[in-house]
């Protein structure tokens, strides 16, 4: 299952379909520099034709995980998330969340934008389209998904 703290304005009810507003807008970074932000942007989308930072909705397999981004905003709900064909999602099994890896690993070296693209390959992200979500839950880790509509119910 895939978690995700959702703002209830765009929530229907205690269950229903989620549009990705990422889909018509590109999603800003909250906590990550702009630079960076535009970085990442490219190197997902020159790897999986996919602009996984800008228009996916971020998930993740582990509930806490979720519940914690949830408390970190008043409005904000626990959701479990199940993406709608046509999908596509990326993860990787080495990183529990790029922010955290950028504040924990990237933040403390200067000179970080240099080794970015090696420091990715690394990582090992994989790329899914219409499968995987079984394999992206088990990680535990952040689970980026790009679909226009998805199924949602919200657990706490």
């Amino acid at each position: 299952m895939l978690y995700r703290a959702q703002t209830t304005h765009r929530l229907q009810g205690l269950t229903g379909t989620l549009q990705n507003p990422n889909i018509s807008r590109h999603r800003q970074p909250r906590d990550i520099p702009l630079e960076l932000h535009i970085r990442l942007q490219h190197w997902f989308i020159d790897r999986f034709g996919v602009d996984y930072r800008g228009q996916a909705l971020f998930c993740s397999g582990d509930l806490e995980v979720a519940k914690g981004y949830a408390r970190s905003r008043k409005d904000a709900v626990v959701i479990e998330l199940a993406p709608i064909e046509p999908y596509s999602l990326c993860f990787s099994s080495l990183c529990k969340d790029l922010f955290g890896h950028y504040q924990f690993a990237w933040a403390q070296r200067p000179d970080y934008l240099t080794t970015l693209d090696s420091d990715l390959e690394r990582l090992q992200y994989v790329h899914h389209v219409n499968d995987g979500l079984d394999e992206a839950s088990a990680t535990g880790n952040e689970v980026m998904v790009f679909s226009k509509f998805c199924k949602y119910r919200v657990i706490s």
